[in-house]
């Protein structure tokens, strides 16, 4: 199905775009990719069933957590970072089939965090030592990253930014606030987005360092998130992530990495609740049959249906314009997101109607995908801050 959509696609845009937009690429799944994908649903099959994934909470531990150590091994941290960085130098294509199967696992975090936005951020910056010791902790499993970019008043906005990092000497004084930086309680790092003369710019900063504060809370779909207040923190030169003033063109490059990468796991979780509603609803009996046969129940779940192919075909169409830097890519991340949130919402409320009561228990894993789903949707932009970006680059 996928070379089919993914052929499918290409032919439409090659239909409307210049010769010279089309450049030709083959997207049929390399031997390397199809032993990705397949390695990775195995190892979340093996690994994580519910009832350890059931374990792993109550001990107050989220499943990528619990299997940080394995990720490392499997070599899935160090994806995104180039041949001499000690990676594999992957694309869009292989985050999105490795962050699908982990979504089907509800494991795609810290992942998305620590690896996927953080090492778009880390890939984009100048070679130095620093950037080297960083992927390498990375990439090893040696340290989880948050990234603390959003506030209060910036309503999904990356240029909006009130935390001030002032230069004093050869040292630099962070002071401010970021509002729910998801994984920060566990994190050892914290990226940190700070206005300075030169412009918005990004600094690594130690989460024990003296200055920062955390208050850090439960959030919906259980990864957790915390509000850091900065105050004087120092941090050197060598704490820059990327050029000073590159701080919002690193986080757009990051943010649509992340955004791709959110709708192959979107896609993981919507495969999973309509393979658990199909599953049930053929084993529940009412009036002396399954209640699978009753058609206004199966045109629901092929409603389902239509929503998780849907979105599928989004992640597909944003990750070939990402791959290729096409002109479009922002629509295409735009509609994509879109696509998360209310196809989300569907495949997510039926699943639960039709599991009646128990769809919203803790002791099923309906409960736990529509709470992440939910997750998804706010972040890096919800339903209406896409749709108005949609339609300004559509102008």
């Amino acid at each position: 199905m996928y070379a089919c959509l993914i052929r499918a696609l290409s032919a439409s845009r090659s239909n409307t775009s210049s010769d010279s937009d089309h450049l030709g690429m083959d997207f049929d799944l390399s031997d390397e990719q199809h032993l990705l994908k397949e390695s990775a649903r195995r190892f979340v099959n093996e690994r994580c069933t519910f009832d350890a994934w059931q374990r792993w909470r109550a001990a107050g531990q989220s499943p990528g957590e619990a299997l940080w150590a394995e990720f490392a091994a499997m070599g899935w941290l160090q994806l995104p970072f180039a041949q001499e960085d000690g990676g594999f130098d992957a694309g869009p294509v292989e985050t999105m089939l490795l962050v699908e199967e982990l979504g089907r696992g509800l494991m795609a975090e810290p992942f998305l965090q620590s690896v996927v936005l953080t090492g778009e951020l880390l890939r984009r910056s100048p070679a130095s030592a620093q950037r080297s010791a960083r992927i390498a902790q990375v990439g090893q499993g040696r340290c989880r990253v948050a990234v603390a970019h959003a506030e209060s008043a910036a309503r999904y906005r990356l240029d909006a930014v009130a935390t001030q990092a002032r230069r004093q000497g050869s040292t630099w004084r962070i002071s401010g606030c970021k509002n729910v930086v998801l994984g920060a309680a566990k994190a050892n790092a914290l990226i940190v987005s700070a206005a300075t003369d030169q412009g918005i710019s990004l600094f690594w900063v130690d989460s024990q360092t003296q200055g920062v504060a955390l208050h850090a809370y439960p959030t919906v779909d259980g990864v957790g998130g915390a509000d850091i207040r900065f105050v004087d923190v120092a941090v050197s030169d060598s704490a820059l992530v990327g050029e000073l003033g590159q701080g919002v063109e690193l986080m757009h490059a990051a943010g649509a990495r992340a955004l791709a990468a959110m709708g192959a796991e979107a896609v993981g979780l919507m495969d999973l609740l309509l393979e658990q509603t199909v599953a049930y609803t053929s084993q529940r009996r009412q009036f002396g049959q399954p209640v699978a046969r009753f058609q206004a129940l199966r045109h629901r779940m092929v409603d389902m249906f239509m929503q998780a192919e849907q979105t599928r075909s989004l992640v597909y169409l944003a990750t070939i314009r990402l791959l290729e830097d096409h002109p479009e890519t922002a629509k295409a991340l735009s509609a994509l997101k879109v696509q998360i949130g209310k196809g989300g919402r569907f495949v997510s409320q039926q699943a639960v109607q039709l599991h009646g009561g128990m769809g919203m228990s803790d002791e099923i894993v309906v409960g736990h995908a529509f709470k992440r789903l939910l997750a998804l949707d706010a972040q890096l932009g919800n339903v209406d801050h896409h749709l108005q970006r949609f339609a300004s680059l559509s102008a």
